[in-house]
């Protein structure tokens, strides 16, 4: 009785297409998006997948559930419903419709949707759902993605006036202030100002170009589009690093000690790595009051890495968060203007290096951020010294 039950049913839903069809579209009608469809374009994924059902019902006689296929067109479904501005409550919805239609219809020609019957209908709605619903998450996820692209470049943008504005006050004042005025401290605030401007000049052409790279490569990164290695020394970059940061540090009673052996060098992207630095130290000079921030460097000869770490005394992370502290969007509950991008990006960096990133933290007694980078070029070529500079 029951695989007659399956097969007939099948049949029905063959031979009565029109009819199921059109018992499917009066239910429809309640999803209030599909009212402003015509009849081809709201109805033109049912066709292929009352099939789907025909045919899973049939199979269904023999075969385990798991192993009745559902049609693509269920893929295509969600495609085209994310573009006819559906929501997800609507595409479940549409889906729905159709259950309660064949129920409906099978009830009416004597056909009880219970047992097999019902797990296989079940089935292949379920997984045309779930299947519909991740298709249209992902293109609505692209969209979300692109429309975030295209406000970043228009910020980008805007900011290069401002910058240079900027820029060029820090150049007029360099030039004009008086000897008496333009003391030693004076004249070193002006180069943080100018070797920053300079920085964030570059970072934003950089950007700019980055995009077009990604857009035109379809790479999932823009990290993995961007990096050019390179060798060059470490010690002056996070010299130089210290330096652009004193000001931050100046309120507090911080040490910072760049502890990187100065003969070091190393492959890899150093404006990246730079970003890098910046982040873990920004980072550990806001949770730092008082006490001592090292910034240092050891070789791995075994697996060819140098390790570089972040080390400070300041509040520490709770243990709770120390699992997260790389997630996007994962921000300190009690830093209100914290966007949580810092960290996830100095995770992404540091991966398309090829290399790994650690944190260990106490409560009350600080925070080491460690990550490794490759030694020499992964080619086999000779370590080389750089030009002493930090790009």
């Amino acid at each position: 009785m029951r695989n007659q039950n399956l097969a007939k049913l099948a049949e029905l839903i063959r031979q009565q297409n029109a009819e199921l069809m059109h018992l499917w579209r009066n239910k429809v009608q309640r999803v209030s998006v599909v009212r402003n469809l015509d009849t081809p374009e709201a109805a033109s994924h049912i066709a292929a997948l009352l099939e789907d059902v025909a045919a899973a019902l049939l199979k269904g006689k023999n075969k385990p559930l798991v192993t009745l296929p559902v049609d693509e067109a269920t893929e295509v479904h969600g495609l085209q419903r994310f573009h006819q501005g559906f929501n997800l409550i609507e595409v479940v919805a549409d889906y729905n419709a159709l259950r309660e239609a064949i129920q409906e219809f099978a009830e009416a020609n004597q056909i009880t949707v219970t047992g097999r019957v019902r797990a296989i209908l079940d089935r292949v709605l379920d997984k045309a759902i779930g299947v519909a619903v991740q298709t249209y998450s992902e293109q609505k996820a692209l969209e979300i993605q692109r429309q975030r692209e295209e406000h970043l470049s228009f910020i980008v943008h805007d900011l290069k006036t401002p910058l240079s504005a900027v820029s060029t006050a820090a150049i007029i004042l360099d030039r004009t202030l008086s000897g008496q005025c333009k003391n030693e401290r004076v004249t070193r605030m002006l180069e943080i100002v100018q070797r920053n401007t300079e920085r964030l000049h570059g970072l934003i052409s950089r950007v700019i170009q980055e995009q077009t790279t990604v857009q035109r490569t379809g790479a999932e990164s823009v990290f993995a589009a961007r990096v050019e290695k390179r060798h060059f020394d470490l010690w002056p970059l996070i010299e130089e690093l210290i330096q652009d940061l004193q000001p931050l540090t100046e309120p507090k009673r911080i040490r910072v000690t760049n502890d990187v052996p100065p003969d070091r060098s190393i492959f890899a992207d150093p404006v990246l790595i730079g970003q890098v630095f910046q982040n873990l130290l920004s980072n550990a000079i806001e949770y730092t009051t008082d006490g001592d921030i090292v910034i240092g460097s050891a070789v791995s000869e075994r697996d060819r890495t140098v390790r570089c770490w972040v080390r400070d005394t300041g509040k520490g992370i709770p243990e709770e968060r120390l699992g997260k502290v790389f997630d996007k969007l994962e921000t300190d509950p009690e830093k209100e203007e914290g966007r949580g991008l810092g960290l996830a990006i100095v995770k992404q960096v540091v991966e398309a290096h090829g290399g790994l990133i650690t944190v260990v933290s106490q409560l009350g007694s600080g925070t080491k951020f460690e990550f490794t980078l490759p030694l020499q070029d992964p080619t086999g070529a000779p370590m080389e010294r750089g030009n002493g500079t930090a790009a």
